[in-house]
């Protein structure tokens, strides 16, 4: 019965065979089951055994269910099957009639019996790749039921082999980054599934490349100790439904684990075993040729399936898109909003400045910028936020190609985009594409809090951070305007230096642990830090000599650390320096006059401009568009104000709070074009 439910007995005093109550154990894993999971579960394999009662393949009755809801459970408190007790010997020690382990001709009758299954499964296709589920008391194929969902939302069904491959590469690269899977070697795994999805158009066989493909039932844990059988060793019932999927016709018909050889298996020889060339023969016998390929094809194993000439780069994107819906794109919208709410009050604020056309991009790249900053603070240690910064690379570069994985902040740039494209026909977004991982590779280069060498180090990082978000909004309305980005040059160093003063008081004394970390149990595997965080002072090295402020002091002394106030100061100063500025350029350019100083990342990749006229816009016009963008600006000066009337002490804790001034205050400002 396996380790994964409950059963309970129910016997009758008038002989009648006996029943079982199977309950699925919601905290036999990890972590508890969440109850979406659970009821999943439980409608796939009542689905799936009313399918089966409908064909000649012996499996439990299912007599009724129960859904742990009120009214839906009937009063047990819990998601339940009922179902008939089969009879029966587990074929797992191969028991023989008389005596000892099964002889030769004795295995074959059970191998005879396997072969009578497989014929009558091969006889029911299915259009798509899934699990049987209820829906609306029809049985129909749904997503997949798996617990390898305890952490990801259940995907499917599909309708290419290709789609059905790609989808579980991409969950089980999710799994390896977040710490759930292959913590000894995850550097080893991830690329090995990173292959396996960029390839998965390699693993389907000509026959599943036709226009409509045909997906069969297959019990996955199909070892012996679900095949029960009498003492005759006829074949009484297959047992354990709970996590059947219907599958390609070269998985449903290849190797099984109840022909396998075990122990060979688990030393990792995946060849064929004597009982597998058996079954095969039988299957020959019979005239059914095409079985016996799947189960005898020597590219595949239980292992995996692995083609050996690919030829696909890792970074390229996989062929076939996720189908993604109207409400995973809601989905998306709502979490990269939420994201928003609780780690960036002010864009979350500001938003409300952003073009309609444009505010499906900004929450996505906002959220992008999120995710990757909280990666130091959710790994514990560099190797394990170097597999993030790749996941976060080959999303963007799959969204950009059109094939997004199902991930909120890929789906919402993925919508974004294909909007984008579809009011500017022939826009390239390589630009765009490039600022993204310039986001990526700059974050991942400062991942481990080393401290910036000089304030102009500070000033590179912010433009290639914050300034470069700005650049990528003002993309999407699209804006490509030299003046607009130039003034978002200053405004997003100016953001930039600001959020890492803002950052100063948590890096210096970091809070504990995330006790619940996936990545916690490993990370002294790859030399990290599992009993807690190091502090890390960040300001530029030259500012901080100038100060005389030293890191240990402000270690030992916090905001009384000598010279920490002035160090913040200058720091400080330079920030509001790119406010002044960004605001004495747009009243030149509102006058119709110059910039007043050379833009100096013109002629940079994202920053060639067609001569002025050409466009057709005045400078006015450009900043009138891509005003909103610009809205940062107000924020960070009413933080900068905030520092100064607390004399430059960054410790304070009013300096983190929301600052309640920000709707109102940024409100007047886009009213009056002014930052």
């Amino acid at each position: 019965m396996g380790s994964a439910n409950y059963h309970a007995r129910i016997r009758f005093h008038d002989g009648s065979p006996s029943w079982l109550l199977r309950v699925l154990r919601v905290a036999s894993f990890a972590v508890s089951l969440p109850s979406s999971l659970v009821e999943n579960l439980v409608l796939s394999e009542y689905a799936t055994l009313k399918f089966l009662e409908t064909i000649t393949v012996p499996a439990p009755r299912a007599l009724g269910y129960g859904i742990c809801r009120p009214r839906t459970d009937h009063g047990t408190g819990v998601s339940f099957i009922l179902m008939e007790e089969l009879r029966g010997t587990p074929w797992i020690d191969k028991p023989g009639v008389s005596s000892g382990e099964a002889s030769e001709n004795e295995k074959a009758r059970v191998w005879r019996g396997v072969a009578d299954i497989l014929m009558e499964l091969e006889k029911h296709p299915f259009p798509k790749a899934g699990s049987l589920c209820l829906q609306s008391s029809e049985i129909e194929v749904s997503a997949v039921a798996s617990d390898r969902f305890l952490v990801l939302t259940p995907t499917g069904p599909f309708a290419t082999s290709t789609a059905y491959y790609t989808a579980f590469a991409e969950q089980y690269l999710e799994l390896i980054v977040d710490g759930q899977l292959y913590t000894e070697h995850p550097i080893n795994a991830y690329l090995v599934y990173r292959f396996l999805r960029d390839n998965a158009i390699q693993l389907v066989s000509q026959e599943e490349n036709q226009v409509t493909e045909r997906f069969y039932l297959k019990h996955v844990d199909d070892k012996g100790g679900h095949l029960l059988v009498d003492e005759q060793l006829n074949i009484t019932g297959i047992i354990d439904w709970q996590m059947a999927r219907i599958i390609p016709r070269h998985e449903a018909f290849g190797p099984s684990l109840v022909t396998a050889d075990m122990a060979s298996l688990c030393n990792g020889k995946s060849s064929f075993s004597p009982n597998d060339l058996v079954l095969a023969d039988i299957l020959r016998r019979r005239g059914l040729s095409d079985l016996t390929s799947n189960i005898t094809d020597e590219k595949d194993s239980r292992k995996s399936r692995l083609c050996a000439y690919a030829t696909t780069p890792y970074g390229a994107p996989a062929p076939h898109p996720s189908q993604i819906t109207a409400t995973d794109v809601n989905g998306a919208r709502s979490y990269c909003a939420g994201l928003l709410q609780k780690f960036d009050s002010p864009s979350y604020v500001l938003q409300t400045f952003i073009p309609a056309s444009a505010k499906d991009a900004y929450l996505a790249i906002r959220a992008l910028n999120i995710e990757l900053a909280r990666i130091p603070d959710l790994v514990s240690n560099p190797t394990v936020g170097a597999l993030r910064m790749q996941f976060w690379r080959d999303n963007l570069t799959r969204t950009f190609a059109g094939t997004p994985p199902k991930e909120p902040v890929a789906i919402l740039l993925h919508t974004a985009l294909q909007s984008l494209r579809s009011r500017h026909p022939g826009l390239s977004t390589s630009v765009m594409k490039g600022w993204f991982m310039r986001i990526v590779n700059i974050r991942e280069q400062y991942m481990d809090n080393r401290p910036f060498t000089t304030i102009d180090a500070l000033e590179t990082y912010a433009e290639n951070t914050y300034s470069t978000l700005l650049y990528l909004t003002l993309a999407t309305i699209p804006l490509n305007s030299m003046s607009t980005d130039h003034v978002a040059s200053h405004i997003g160093k100016a953001t930039g230096i600001a959020a890492i003063l803002r950052g100063l008081p948590l890096l210096a004394f970091p809070p504990p642990p995330n006790h619940h970390s996936n990545n916690a149990a490993f990370s002294g595997a790859l030399g990290g830090s599992v009993g807690g965080r190091q502090g890390a002072v960040v300001l530029p090295l030259e500012v901080m000599a100038e100060a005389g402020v030293r890191e240990e002091d402000i270690y030992r002394q916090g905001a009384d650390a000598p010279g920490l106030r002035d160090a913040v100061f200058t720091i400080a100063t330079r920030a509001n320096d790119h406010l002044i500025t960004a605001g004495e350029m747009l009243k030149n350019l509102k006058q119709g006059e110059d910039a007043g100083h050379a833009f100096e990342h013109e002629g940079e990749d994202g920053h060639q401009y067609a001569e002025r006229g050409i466009s057709g816009k005045s400078q006015i016009d450009e900043l009138e568009m891509g005003f909103g963008v610009l809205m940062p600006a107000v924020s960070t000066r009413l933080w900068l104000e905030k520092l100064e009337k607390n004399d430059f002490d960054i410790f304070k804790p009013e300096l983190r709070a929301r600052e309640w001034k920000l709707p109102w205050k940024s409100y007047l400002a886009y009213s009056r074009r002014t930052i």
